[in-house]
């Protein structure tokens, strides 16, 4: 989209492309995956959800109480990350481009990141854990590297069949955010209280 001079970004913003009903579906979906996500994990407090932003859709959160280091913490929140993906293809049965750059960075970036971290930072790696390799050019390193690269990837395959086997239990609980989404928009304030607490009901143990 060109901008033109002079106009408000608002709208700008109302002259991008409408989204067809399947994309809406599957951002929805998406979203309401990582909500749902987060939910059972109970890592932070959700403030915001939304499908209808100039970048797809996101989920705010705010981290109130901070929890131990360790490496089940992290690995929830690999799980969370990649959770968006897991309910696509668990429930639409197919996956959609996550696409980042750097102002915005997309699902697989930060999961990658939080990976490659706990492999050559935090003292989580199966081999020689003490031993900090962390570089700068994160993604170059991994590049260069593919026996690094072989063992982040598979910190995220973990985690995305946790994911799938974590959402195959919550149908109910993401179609019903997934409506909620699709009929809204954005979710803050009083309503997405309400929204989560229903949501929090129908999420099967």
């Amino acid at each position: 989209m060109v901008a033109i001079m002079g106009e408000s970004e608002s709208v700008v913003a109302d002259r991008r492309p409408r989204p067809s009903d399947a994309l809406l579906q599957r951002i929805a979906v998406h979203e309401a995956s990582h909500a749902v996500a987060r939910l059972i994990f109970d890592l932070d407090t959700i403030i915001e959800i939304s499908i209808d932003a100039p970048c797809g859709g996101y989920v705010l959160a705010e981290t109130e109480v901070y929890e131990e280091n360790t490496r089940p913490y992290f690995e929830a929140h690999l799980c969370m990350m990649l959770a968006g993906r897991a309910g696509e293809e668990e429930f639409l049965r197919s996956v959609g481009a996550n696409i980042g750059d750097v102002a915005s960075n997309s699902d697989h970036q930060s999961a990658t990141k939080l990976a490659y971290d706990m492999e050559t930072a935090m003292g989580f790696a199966e081999d020689m854990p003490l031993l900090y390799r962390r570089r700068s050019d994160w993604a170059q390193h991994l590049a260069t590297d593919p026996h690094l690269a072989a063992r982040v990837n598979a910190r995220l395959e973990r985690a995305y069949r946790m994911a799938r086997k974590l959402l195959s239990k919550q149908s109910a609980a993401v179609a019903y955010l997934r409506e909620q989404l699709l009929t809204h928009g954005t979710l803050k304030g009083p309503t997405l209280r309400m929204v989560l607490e229903e949501t929090r009901k129908l999420i099967s143990p």
